[in-house]
């Protein structure tokens, strides 16, 4: 930052990464913005942070063949996302925004139709 900008500053303040549970928003609401222009289709919503059960040592793989016994995705996506959250400890706000919309641009196979179920 430039030296005469930060000059010109009243306060000056270090707030850090965000927490766990500001990861876990940041990317829901992210996923919640590419839903509603199209991008992915998702029938329901994520469920609150301190909603998701805890799970140590957890995978993608092993949460992929969890079967929630309904119709619902709901809780199943809700534990990938608070796994995701907390593997990406140390990034910026402005990086998780950006994670969604990378990976689907960089994870989509060609061809493939723009809307797909998350």
């Amino acid at each position: 930052i430039d030296p005469a900008f930060v000059d010109r500053a009243d306060m000056k303040l270090y707030l850090g990464p965000p927490s766990v549970a500001a990861r876990y928003g940041i990317i829901a609401s992210c996923l919640g913005e590419l839903c509603r222009v199209g991008v992915f289709d998702q029938a329901e919503a994520f469920k609150p942070f301190d909603e998701v059960p805890l799970m140590q040592q957890v995978d993608f793989g092993m949460l992929q063949s969890i079967d929630n016994g309904s119709a619902s995705d709901s809780p199943r996506l809700s534990m990938m996302l608070h796994t995701l959250a907390s593997m990406c400890a140390g990034f910026s706000g402005r990086t998780l925004r950006k994670l969604p919309f990378l990976a689907h641009a960089l994870f989509l196979p060609l061809g493939a139709p723009g809307a797909v179920p998350v």
